[in-house]
């Protein structure tokens, strides 16, 4: 439901709670306390991660629910995901920067 109303409307992410956040097709900037985190990507589409994720990802095609986007890292710093459909993100720690959409 929150996937197909960021895709399909100006919304660009809804805040689903402090762990769960969904994020509109785009270039995505934004910090994570130091935890692990999951990309949920809800449609096959081309996902990039840069900056400070453990495993960094070129631009790859990835499927729906592909388990390449689970499990990564990250150490506090400024992470960049880029998404060509809407995705959902998952930390362990509560979510409470804001994300700005770069691009």
């Amino acid at each position: 439901c929150f996937q197909r109303f960021v895709s399909a409307s100006k919304a660009s992410q809804v805040i689903i709670d402090e762990q769960w956040l969904v994020l509109g097709p785009g270039n995505w900037q934004g910090k994570l306390e130091p935890s692990t985190v999951s990309i949920v990507a809800f449609d096959k589409q081309e996902v990039s991660l840069s900056g400070d994720w453990k495993w960094q990802l070129e631009t790859t095609k990835v499927n729906a629910l592909d388990d390449l986007l689970l499990s990564n890292c990250v150490n506090g710093d400024k992470i960049e995901i880029k998404c060509s459909k809407s995705i959902a993100l998952w930390c362990e720690k509560p979510i409470l920067n804001w994300w700005q959409q770069n691009g």
